[in-house]
Order: C-alpha cells, then sequence, then structure tokens
C-alpha cells in the first residue's frame, strides 16, 4: 500500500478565496487527502499556530457553513478526498444529522472530531453511517480502547505523535518512536500520524512506522510569514518535498 500524504488547511485563513486556490495547489503537488479545519473559538487540541489561523478566520466571519459550500463548490474539480475537522461544538450548532447530510452532498469522505472521545461517539453514529468518522489515538490511550479505534474508525486512525497540541517541532521523542512501533500490530485501518511533522526530514525518519503523514502547522506558518504568492511556492514546495520522502524507498 502506497504511503499516504494529508495536508491540513484551516478554512478561511486568511480568506475562503485563499484556501480554495491552496486546496487546488496542494493537490497537483500530490497531496493525497484534504483535511480541511472549521475555525472554533476554543481549538483545544492545537497549538499557536493553527489557533491563530482560526481566530484570523473567525473574525472573516468563516463559518461551518461556508465551509461545506467551499466543498460542495470545488469537489467536481479537485479529486482527492476531503475529511472535516471540526469541534463537536459547531457540528452541534449547525445540527448533527443536517451537518452530515451536507457532508454526504459536498462530497466529504468524512469526519474528525478532536473532541469527541470515541466513547461519546454513540450519540451521533447513526446520523454518519454514510461518512467516515476518524477516530484519534495518542499514547495515553489504554489498549482497550486503542482495539475499539482500531476496529471501528473509518478511513484512517488519526495517530497523535505527542501528548499536547499541534505545532511545528524539530524532532520526535523516543516515546514517540515506541507508541507508534506499538501499533504496527494493529492493521485493520491505516495509521496517519499527526501533530508536529513539518518536513521531509521527520518524514524519512518515521514513515516507516505508519501509513501515512499529516502536515498543518508548517503550512499555517508559511501562510502567515509570507506575502500570498511567495507563500504559495513554499507551500506547494513543501508538499512535493514531503510527497517525495514519504514515497521514497530508503
Amino acid at each position: 500500500m502506497d504511503k499516504k500524504l494529508v495536508v491540513y488547511l484551516t478554512a478561511g485563513y486568511p480568506d475562503i478565496s485563499t484556501t480554495e486556490k491552496l486546496i487546488a495547489i496542494v493537490e497537483k503537488a500530490g497531496a493525497d487527502i484534504i483535511e480541511l479545519g472549521v475555525p472554533f473559538s476554543d481549538p483545544v487540541a492545537d497549538g499557536k499556530s493553527i489557533q491563530y489561523s482560526s481566530e484570523m478566520s473567525l473574525r472573516k466571519k468563516t463559518n461551518l457553513g461556508d465551509v461545506l459550500k467551499l466543498t460542495e463548490k470545488i469537489r467536481r474539480r479537485i479529486k482527492i478526498p476531503f475529511y472535516i475537522m471540526s469541534y463537536i461544538n459547531p457540528i452541534y450548532r449547525y445540527g448533527v444529522s443536517r451537518f452530515a447530510q451536507k457532508c454526504i452532498k459536498a462530497g466529504i469522505k468524512g469526519v474528525i472530531i478532536p473532541d469527541m472521545p470515541y466513547d461519546s461517539s454513540e450519540i451521533i453514529k447513526d446520523c454518519f453511517e454514510n461518512l467516515d468518522i476518524v477516530y484519534m489515538a495518542s499514547s495515553n490511550t489504554p489498549e482497550k480502547r486503542l482495539e475499539k479505534i482500531f476496529s471501528k474508525s473509518g478511513g484512517f486512525v488519526y495517530v497523535v505523535s505527542v501528548l499536547g497540541v499541534t505545532g511545528v517541532r524539530r524532532m520526535f521523542s523516543k516515546e514517540t518512536f515506541d507508541f507508534i512501533g506499538k501499533l504496527k500490530k494493529y492493521r485493520s485501518v491505516p495509521k496517519y500520524l499527526g501533530f508536529g511533522i513539518s518536513s521531509p526530514r521527520q518524514i524519512a525518519k518515521i514513515k516507516s512506522y505508519v501509513d501515512g503523514v499529516i502536515i498543518g502547522s508548517a503550512i499555517v506558518e508559511i501562510l502567515r510569514k509570507n506575502k500570498k504568492k511567495t507563500a504559495f511556492k513554499k507551500i506547494e514546495k513543501l508538499v512535493k518535498d514531503c510527497k517525495k520522502a514519504i514515497l521514497r524507498e530508503d
């Protein structure tokens, strides 16, 4: 199985039209999956970079409905799968059943809800029977729950590389490698590693442990520090380099 590159984008940062352009750029550069983040006022799993992008997007009045409209608009042009990353509050406010129906209409493959533990997902599960519910696994997840997560997660399992929040990191600890090494026995669904991956060098070191990687904060940082035209070029290069790294045979 080819290893996959997932690219996270905060929808509406710096604006919706830029997000639309970035989706096309990262698909062309080699992304296999787009993870579109819905901006939220209290993103507890996110570090400073994504918190910042979420706040800036909210200032532009971006909401869950806008994200769904965007995906529906570009679905025919973009061939790779979309996953929506949203905290549970915006989904409840929008309406769980309505949200699920709109996702299907917009061609969205599945959802990632970081503040909804596996044990709590039963209350919305019936509404999502035609969508992947991607569960998250971290080093402090009990073994019995890991077994349930890998048996029930749709699409892939989002493996959290470190305890804490998202954000660019230079290296991963021995504990991270011990944890992802322990997950090799789970083969029912792909394992994609996120939180802190920002360079081809990191990918080269961890790719043998997982089935794919997720990059996000590094892209937000490029957008934050550069003018738009320059940012587009740098993001395109980063995605291309990361894709080469994950496919390269060592």
